[in-house]
């Protein structure tokens, strides 16, 4: 976690400033949290049964599973040392998305999508926890453990991986703010919002007024 809080804070730094020693920062603090991640799959260990894959083929689950803690609570239990705790993974796996827009010294996207991966592996299959993440999970015995984590990082990671629109886009045109669930461009006194043709949505403009949208594929708003 301390990895990738510094590696997000730097980025954000060299997104803010272009100062290179925020990007370098941020690559050396990327590089500290390698030794928390798998990077290999054992052989030997037997998913259990309902750990298949669509296509029916044992999915591997410790290639890229991420390490919390080199320790254990308390210094006496539980023992974390080896133990995947995927949500802290998915921290880290986020702030590597975006210091692979500006660095490639190692290929922190697959690294990320990686840990994103496995992450999909480990969700509950069974019962009424299905779909939700486990806040650890035992390799040997392809156990989960409470507590039950909302998959919707799970799933917006993955949109991120595959480069699609995750968050709310926020820009200034003629003198007022717009607000757009998707990707928006200002263009002279305009803003082009592109948006899935037929999908009904809202914008806020100077965080007051709501306008709704039916789109067209490329939408053009004058504020």
């Amino acid at each position: 976690m301390g990895s990738s809080r510094l590696v997000l804070s730097n980025v954000l730094a060299y997104e803010a400033t272009g100062d290179q020693k925020y990007l370098d920062a941020a690559r050396r603090w990327a590089i500290s949290g390698l030794p928390f991640v798998y990077l290999w799959e054992d052989p030997d260990l037997k998913p259990w049964p309902g750990d298949k894959n669509p296509d029916g083929e044992y999915q591997p689950m410790m290639r890229y599973a991420t390490i919390a803690v080199f320790g254990a609570t308390s210094w006496v239990a539980p023992n974390w040392m080896g133990r995947p705790v995927q949500w802290c993974g998915l921290d880290y796996a986020h702030a590597l998305l975006l210091l692979s827009r500006y660095d490639s010294t190692l290929d922190w996207h697959k690294i990320a999508d990686g840990i994103i991966a496995s992450a999909e592996c480990q969700l509950c299959l069974e019962d009424e926890k299905i779909g939700l993440l486990p806040d650890s999970f035992q390799l040997d015995t392809q156990e989960r453990y409470a507590y039950w984590i909302n998959p919707t990082a799970v799933h917006l990671l993955r949109r991120m991986a595959d480069g699609r629109h995750t968050s709310l886009c926020v820009v200034d045109a003629n003198g007022r703010r717009i607000a757009s669930p998707y990707p928006a461009v200002v263009d002279g006194n305009r803003v082009k919002i592109t948006a899935p043709k037929g999908a009904r949505y809202q914008i806020l403009v100077d965080g007051s007024e709501l306008r709704e949208i039916v789109s067209c594929g490329e939408d053009v708003v004058t504020p």
